[in-house]
């Protein structure tokens, strides 16, 4: 099963961050995406209170890997393929975090294009060959269209549409069994919807609270 959740993004915001803006970012206390798993993991183990040896046990069943071009993220994911067919380890879920920063899809970059085919091609394969749940995460352009009158006084709008793109294109849109919409609304609220489910209706949605404790 290929998940692939879809945060929203202003279409001004810089897709990829450089190192000198990251620790501007860490002394400000903002969190990036690549802390933010190894931030979020402390203060669940704070909550549960479980013995030592067991957050011994689970931080090892956690593996996190920077990936910083799309031609280490083939390789990674090719090994994994070796390592699963000899039985030395078994993964229960992989989760990537995110697509628009190492593939970047355009009429004119071919080469990206080709290595997301890759892609999608050998997550295929390890959903499919050892049952391995796979999410994705993909960011929205979200802008405003909108129409005026050229008859009616200066300024005024006839029909202003709200227009969401996903990035990455067509062509993945159609790889994922299951893509989920998630929207922040205030502090702890998210809105999760559906936009493609072989299981669950299309345009259902659910509101959430996202804290520390997890999904309420």
């Amino acid at each position: 099963m290929l998940i692939h959740v879809m945060a929203r993004l202003n279409s001004s915001m810089s897709i990829k961050l450089t190192d000198d803006v990251i620790s501007r970012l860490k002394s400000h206390k903002i969190i990036t995406a690549f802390d933010f798993i190894r931030e979020l993991i402390d203060k669940i183990i704070a909550i549960t209170a479980l013995p030592f040896r067991e957050i011994g046990v689970k931080m090892c069943q956690i593996k996190v890997t920077h990936v910083t071009a799309t031609h280490h993220l083939l390789n990674l994911l090719y090994n994994l393929t070796h390592t699963l067919s000899e039985n030395y380890q078994k993964y229960k879920l992989i989760i990537i975090d995110s697509l628009p920063s190492l593939f970047v899809i355009s009429s004119d970059n071919h080469d990206d294009l080709y290595a997301l085919n890759h892609f999608a091609n050998v997550c295929r394969f390890l959903s499919n060959e050892y049952s391995i749940p796979i999410i994705t995460v993909n960011s929205v352009a979200i802008w405003q269209d909108s129409e005026f009158s050229l008859n009616a006084p200066s300024g005024t709008v006839l029909k202003s549409t709200t227009i969401m793109k996903p990035f990455l294109g067509k062509y993945w849109s159609n790889i994922p069994n299951t893509r989920l919409y998630i929207e922040h609304i205030h502090s702890e609220k998210r809105t999760i919807t559906v936009w493609k489910s072989n299981n669950n209706k299309i345009g259902t949605s659910i509101e959430i609270t996202l804290n520390n404790s997890g999904i309420i």
